[in-house]
């Protein structure tokens, strides 16, 4: 009777494979299970993050989801140290010149106006870059529809975009 490694090997040979590539694609089948089963996770973290597997099953609880997940604190806290970068990032002196000039073009934002600032500041670096114009619209569009619809706005986010990049140019940009 053949060993398991010899029918195996047989089947490959049938097949036109050889004995290595046979046993490469062993092992990369191997690799690739490991990897796959090192993915999932049913551990969560105290940040609050959780794996992307549902916790296992009992016989006895059959269907039973687990605890329910439950977002991250909202509290403001301040980074552990070594974190990189600064505790409280510097704001743009000139985003509150940039933020009324929006407010009078009649231009909404969300909240504090932060990711206003933040498109603004998008054009101001792709602009020093030379990234095309087009591009710069395209990218700013897109930040600007989902400005507008976090602001719950009606305003046309392709009329915003004009406003938010001639703005950006005329206040953030030196």
């Amino acid at each position: 009777m053949f060993s398991t490694r010899k029918r195996v090997h047989g089947r490959a040979l049938r097949r036109g494979m050889s004995q290595r590539q046979t046993a490469g694609a062993a092992l990369s089948l191997l690799a690739a299970t490991v990897l796959v089963a090192g993915c999932g996770s049913d551990d969560v973290s105290e940040s609050g993050g959780a794996g992307l597997t549902t916790p296992p099953t009992s016989a006895g609880t059959a269907g039973s989801q687990g605890p329910a997940a439950t977002a991250p604190d909202e509290t403001l806290q301040n980074p552990p140290s070594g974190f990189p970068g600064p505790a409280h990032p510097e704001v743009d002196p000139n985003a509150p010149m940039f933020l009324a000039a929006l407010k009078k073009s009649e231009v909404p934002y969300s909240g504090n106006g932060n990711n206003a600032v933040s498109i603004g500041e998008y054009v101001c670096a792709a602009t020093r870059d030379r990234i095309s114009e087009d591009r710069i619209s395209i990218n700013v569009l897109a930040m600007a529809s989902n400005e507008q619809m976090l602001a719950q706005s009606q305003f046309p986010p392709e009329d915003a975009t004009k406003v938010y990049i001639d703005t950006a140019r005329s206040t953030l940009c030196s």
